[in-house]
């Protein structure tokens, strides 16, 4: 801006001979100035719109920091930096979200599935008071028929597993039974070094769903051993009841999933699912006609 101050300033015609130009001249140098020093200075924390967590009373940031380059495209110096701007921006409501998969994309030879949670967790060990600042929100991966990311939580837990020739986990099947849930959710606590996630979400279903770029449904594609919803969310149950998860809620569902799992959480006696964290861009905006009704304050207010 300084710069352009300079280029500008003599473009005003007979700024050096006239009183009038001159006093215009050095009002926009001035103004030029007092910018450049607006520029140069720390930005002051923004006030961010905050909203209601589904049916829960947690009010967060409309605005929540994806963590998903921890780890690949970004190093732990950085992530940290960034999850510092993040709170300084936002306040006490922010939410940063993970997986047990990230950081992506796996494809990078830097990738280890459980990277960006454990730089959540140092995060948190050097500043724990930024711990009541933030929702802490988490992923348990869904169908797969094997995956470095399931193979990873043994060796997380210390009670088991094996790696590839790569130094990655051994493949193992992902699925959404009991076990895999709770052996899932140990080891992410254990990686974020917590005691409670504030938000465990189910990454995708176990059942097949038209997911991750893909549009309409091929019932050639269904599993008839799917893992059943109810499994999944007495799971959820269960570690609601111990205190290792505050809520859970869902990724990459469909209308008719959505109905399922609530249906299921009042059979057995659980709370429903919390929210849903589906794709939705200026380009993508299909859950407006598809989800939205279901979700409304009036109706399962998700």
């Amino acid at each position: 801006l300084a710069t352009g101050a300079r280029r500008l300033c003599p473009l005003l015609p007979c700024a050096a001979t006239r009183p009038r130009r001159r006093a215009r001249t050095a009002r926009c140098a001035a103004s030029v100035v007092s910018a450049t020093a607006a520029a140069e200075a720390p930005p002051a924390a923004m006030t961010l719109e905050t909203r209601k967590l589904g049916w829960s009373d947690e009010q967060v940031c409309a605005v929540a920091l994806g963590c998903m380059t921890f780890g690949v495209q970004n190093d732990e110096a950085e992530s940290h930096a960034i999850i510092d701007e993040y709170i300084r921006r936002c306040g006490r409501a922010g939410v940063l979200d993970a997986a047990e998969m990230y950081p992506v994309p796996s494809a990078d030879k830097r990738w280890h599935p459980g990277r960006t949670e454990e730089i959540l967790g140092t995060y948190f060990q050097k500043h724990p008071e930024q711990r009541g600042k933030c929702l802490v929100a988490t992923k348990v991966m869904g169908f797969s028929p094997g995956s470095e990311t399931a193979g990873n939580r043994k060796l997380t837990l210390g009670t088991g597993g094996a790696r590839q020739e790569s130094g990655l986990p051994s493949l193992e099947p992902g699925r959404l039974d009991r076990e895999s849930v709770l052996e899932a959710c140990e080891a992410s606590l254990k990686r974020l070094q917590l005691e409670t996630i504030d938000l465990y979400q189910v990454h995708w279903p176990d059942r097949y769903v038209p997911a991750f770029g893909a549009f309409g449904y091929n019932v050639a594609k269904e599993r008839p051993d799917s893992v059943p919803i109810k499994e999944t969310v007495g799971a959820m149950k269960t570690l609601l009841d111990e205190g290792k998860i505050k809520y859970y809620g869902l990724s990459n569902e469909s209308p008719f999933g959505l109905m399922q799992w609530c249906a299921a959480a009042d059979t057995l006696g659980c709370p429903r699912p919390v929210s849903v964290q589906n794709q939705y861009s200026l380009l993508l905006r299909v859950d407006e006609h598809h989800l939205a009704e279901a979700m409304s304050p009036s109706n399962l207010d998700i």
